[in-house]
């Protein structure tokens, strides 16, 4: 997970269109594309829980997530109606739907479940660690960081074997290139810099897959850089 910048300003011109209708509702919103574009762009292309990249803003490649449910937060039993509050939407990867619910993860695992672990709340992922395993986690101080880890290991079923995997090989790769460039050295600021400044950008509006995976282990890194 990383943070997003999530800003109301983004949301497309039709939905600001569709909240002035009587009567509107998600249902009823009929251009959910355009939709998907903006919070894809927003996004720089990858999902909001486990970074993945999601290639096309239609509805066979990606989710529209709503961080608070649907099912929850619809208006009644005195819940507020954020099922079109661009601030509760998100993009979300089709998380293996259709398989077992054990091979499921991010939205398709979450379902109408509430999670803490918001990727909209800067402070709360500044806690997400990475390890050379290929675990995401938070370092546990309190009570809220265990229901945190509890979001990310069962509810959004974020430690599923083909993530870890694919996390595990990014920081691979990145020891490997620091081994062949410094070999026992601490290496330099300024390769590190330039490294992170590499998986902070976003080519052509696209971030890299996990890059926030690189990106921590990097930051470890400079702090032992010469």
């Amino acid at each position: 997970m990383k943070w997003i910048n999530k800003n109301r300003e983004n949301q497309p011109a039709s939905l600001k269109r569709h909240l002035t209708t009587p009567h509107h509702n998600y249902d009823n919103y009929k251009e959910k594309d355009e939709l998907r574009d903006a919070l894809l762009k927003e996004q720089g292309f990858i999902c909001c829980y486990c970074m993945q990249r999601i290639q096309e803003a239609n509805k066979n490649k990606m989710e529209i997530e709503h961080f608070r449910p649907q099912s929850i937060y619809d208006g009644t039993n005195g819940k507020p109606d954020l099922t079109l509050d661009y601030t509760n939407l998100l993009a979300s990867c089709k998380g293996n739907e259709g398989s077992l619910k054990h091979l499921q993860h991010c939205d398709e695992h979450k379902g109408n479940d509430e999670v803490e672990i918001n990727p909209m709340n800067k402070d709360l992922m500044g806690k997400i660690r990475f390890n050379a395993a290929g675990r995401i986690f938070v370092s546990e101080t309190n009570e809220l960081d265990k229901r945190l880890n509890h979001d990310l290991n069962h509810t959004l079923n974020l430690n599923i074997q083909t993530l870890v995997t694919e996390r595990k090989k990014i920081w691979q790769t990145l020891e490997q290139r620091m081994r062949k460039e410094f070999g026992t050295k601490n290496p330099s600021k300024s390769f590190i810099n330039q490294k992170i400044k590499e998986w902070s950008a976003q080519d052509e509006g696209k971030f890299k897959t996990m890059c926030q995976v690189a990106i921590y282990y990097l930051e470890k890194k400079l702090k032992k850089a010469v």
